[in-house]
Order: C-alpha cells, then sequence, then structure tokens
C-alpha cells in the first residue's frame, strides 16, 4: 500500500500541484466524490502537521520514501521530498479509509 501511495504522491508533484489539488486528485481517483468539508478539514489538518514534522526532520523523510520506486523517486528534487513524505502519508490515509478498501 505504501508503494500506491508514494506513486500518488509523486504523481502530484510532477503535476506542479498544490495541496488542495492534490487533495482534490486523491478525492476523484479514491472515493470518486468530494471531499466533505468536515473531512477536507481533517486531510487539511492532517498535511499541514505531516508537512511540518518532515520539514524538520528530513532525515526520516528520506528514509520513508527510500526503498521503493526508486527511480521515480530519484527524479523528485531534494528540497521536495519532505513535501513527497507528507503526501505519501496523507494518500496511504485516504487509501486506508473503507471506501478506498472497498469502494462502499
Amino acid at each position: 500500500m505504501l508503494e500506491c501511495s508514494q506513486a500518488l504522491a509523486i504523481r502530484t508533484i510532477r503535476a506542479g500541484m498544490d495541496d488542495r489539488a492534490t487533495l482534490d486528485e486523491l478525492a476523484a481517483l479514491v472515493p470518486g466524490r468530494a471531499w466533505t468539508a468536515d473531512e477536507r478539514k481533517l486531510l487539511d489538518g492532517e498535511l499541514a502537521r505531516v508537512m511540518a514534522y518532515y520539514s524538520a526532520h528530513g532525515a526520516e523523510a528520506a528514509k520513508l520514501v527510500s526503498g521503493r520506486l526508486e527511480k521515480e523517486t530519484a527524479a523528485v528534487a531534494k528540497e521536495k521530498i519532505p513535501l513527497l513524505a507528507a503526501r505519501l502519508v496523507v494518500a496511504s490515509l485516504v487509501l486506508n479509509l473503507d471506501e478506498g478498501i472497498s469502494r462502499e
């Protein structure tokens, strides 16, 4: 599941998406619907929280994204590794929603 999350995160970075567009893209791909206001608030907060964490802990961000999709990850600029790690975490959260697992 982390490989899928990382692939989604890389996709958003390559496309130059900001955080809002990233969450919109995840909504379109996983549950296939727009986020509710409460879901959006929660995901905005989680993305900000993990981005702040990985910005302050660059070595942990690099460790999280290493070992999977090495060619694709290597193409991500070093200064964007914390962003990649943060988006990976949020993509993983979204993929693990009931709607992401069972489409119900």
